[in-house]
């Protein structure tokens, strides 16, 4: 698990990777907590090329405020830089994975 400890750390992120997801949870919510590795191993199944980070919104509370995050759990999932697949709340792991792959194909199209 790759957590964003800071704002320039997030900065940092967002100038050199392309394709990300960024988990936002608070670490106290039990659905964010049960959600986070369900969303962490079908990355890491199907998507292995995209880098996963979480943003701890009661650590780092500017980036959600920058990014419009006010629920969690939240995932935004960016290619190409730019915000392509977002979740929020409610949400299927499996509908997630149809959402990220069909941009996933279209970038990584081995």
């Amino acid at each position: 698990m790759n957590i964003i400890q800071s704002d320039q750390q997030y900065k940092d992120i967002i100038s050199y990777e392309d394709h990300y997801i960024l988990y936002f949870s608070d670490g106290t919510c039990n659905v964010g907590n049960a959600v986070e590795p369900q969303v962490y191993e079908m990355v890491r199944i199907s998507f292995p090329k995209l880098k996963t980070y979480t943003v701890l919104t009661s650590l780092t509370p500017e980036i959600g405020a920058q990014l419009s995050v006010f629920a969690i759990p939240t995932v935004l999932v960016y290619f190409d830089k730019k915000l392509s697949v977002q979740k929020s709340r409610v949400f299927s792991i499996s509908e997630l994975e149809n959402e990220i792959s069909r941009y996933y194909r279209l970038v990584f199209d081995d």
